[in-house]
């Protein structure tokens, strides 16, 4: 028991939590989701609560614990020293889970776990972005560097020079080898375009070599941690996917190259993404929403010259999809309103929408 009895002397470490939209309520609790997004940190605002001689958290990547003599004495150390909070964190599902009053599991996926809530972790959203940005006090700076650097909160104290660099680290720690790593590069490059994993491997194959059943496990695995999204087209599962990120600024720390409209869209869907179970896409439509039938469009620079050929290209799919409303995103500073026949159509600057 002695590496449980220098965990529970360590405690944890003592920091300034600015609160998330995440709120642990249940004794029982499993935080999932992408690396650096704020789990870890969730978990430290609840166990902070309890007395530290009665918390313990435990972290099974740190490479001093044997994961396997913990398991063994886990339990009688829980008992001996009432412990009433328990962190696992890096959790996978081969772990014993013992007995405690509060436990929570942390890890990259989700598990069916009987009597465990579960939690989906995605970084900061843009409002909570704005409560971490200390240092700007204007929201549009606040939103363009929301969307230059992204949506780590530990990216925030960096000096902007470093921030490209930290997200490339970030890559590197988070793949096994150099396969791996050209593997999610390809993938991040073709970020917000229609694809297929057939297509990504296709594409990968051409500079590296790469065995099929490889490519697609790392894309499942990516898709179960969330580091990746594929939105289908609605009522058509075989059509092509959308590919999105969970971080709209990984293509800045992997090449130069700029495809503004592209992370423009992958920012608006993971605004959707907390919000909706379900988002797809039309022909000509970013997003398709069928819980209430409303169309997004991602127009960056949006103008009234624009009105007549969207009005065109929308149209005849208002009945077809039984569309209620219209939302037209973009990043200038415009709001209004216009109709396409009887629906409604609003125009609002990300950094309002974002916040409604």
């Amino acid at each position: 028991m002695d590496t449980l009895q220098k965990l529970l002397e360590l405690d944890i470490p003592k920091i300034e939590f600015i609160d998330r939209k995440y709120q642990i309520s249940s004794t029982k609790t499993l935080l999932y989701g992408p690396p650096r997004s704020g789990k870890t940190y969730i978990s430290y605002d609840f166990i902070s609560n309890f007395n530290t001689k009665k918390r313990l958290y435990i972290d099974l990547s740190d490479l001093r614990i044997d994961v396997s003599k913990i398991e063994e004495s886990l339990q009688e150390f829980i008992n001996a020293n009432q412990i009433q909070a328990l962190i696992i964190d890096n959790y996978e599902q081969n772990i014993k889970i013992p007995k405690c009053e509060n436990i929570v599991l942390i890890s990259k996926k989700s598990y069916d776990i009987e009597g465990f809530d579960k939690i989906l972790v995605l970084p900061l959203d843009f409002e909570e972005f704005l409560a971490h940005d200390t240092k700007h006090q204007n929201i549009t700076t606040s939103f363009n560097n929301f969307f230059r650097f992204g949506n780590l909160s530990e990216n925030m104290t960096l000096q902007d020079s470093k921030k490209s660099k930290k997200l490339q680290e970030m890559l590197k720690l988070n793949t096994k080898d150099e396969l791996e790593l050209q593997a999610i590069k390809n993938i991040i490059n073709s970020f917000g375009e229609k694809t297929s994993v057939f297509n990504l491997f296709n594409q990968l194959k051409r500079t590296t070599k790469v065995s099929k059943d490889r490519f697609y496990e790392l894309c499942k695995s990516y898709e179960d941690q969330h580091i990746i999204f594929f939105v289908s087209k609605y009522d058509q599962p075989k059509a092509m996917k959308k590919l999105f990120l969970y971080n709209h600024a990984l293509k800045n720390a992997i090449s130069f190259g700029k495809n503004f409209k592209n992370e423009f869209s992958n920012m608006v869907f993971l605004e959707l993404v907390r919000k909706y179970n379900e988002i797809t896409y039309l022909d000509g439509v970013d997003f398709y929403i069928p819980y209430n039938n409303s169309v997004i469009l991602c127009i960056p620079f949006f103008n009234d010259l624009m009105i007549s050929s969207i009005s065109n290209k929308i149209f005849p799919l208002l009945d077809v999809y039984k569309v209620s409303n219209i939302t037209i995103i973009c990043v200038n500073d415009l709001q209004q309103t216009f109709f396409m026949g009887e629906i409604e159509c609003n125009v609002v600057p990300f950094f309002v929408w974002a916040l409604l």
